[in-house]
């Protein structure tokens, strides 16, 4: 889905990210604007939340994965996202200096 998921009276809007940069909860939104989650090194900087989601997603019984890639001034980050049935999103990020082992 390009713009996101919903569960439990929630919908959280992707639009083709990883990072929700909004929450619709019960008709509101619960963000006041979209969130901002920025990854500055080397002199460079990037929002994560704006960067685009691998196009393969895992979907499981009770979750749904979202994963996306990025790599800026000499640092890597991988991010995911996992929507449970609950509703309950997890967010995990990895930074990693270019070129170290994984």
């Amino acid at each position: 889905m390009d713009k996101g998921f919903g569960v439990w009276g929630r919908d959280y809007q992707l639009e083709n990210g990883v990072f929700p940069r909004q929450i619709i909860n019960q008709g509101k939104p619960m963000f006041k604007s979209a969130p901002r989650f920025v990854l500055r090194a080397g002199g460079k900087e990037v929002d994560l939340v704006t960067v685009a989601r691998q196009p393969a997603m895992q979907t499981f019984p009770d979750q749904v994965e979202v994963k996306s890639a990025a790599s800026i001034g000499g640092v890597s980050a991988r991010a995911k996202g996992t929507l449970d049935f609950d509703g309950c999103y997890r967010f995990d990020l990895e930074l990693t200096p270019d070129g170290a082992d994984k």
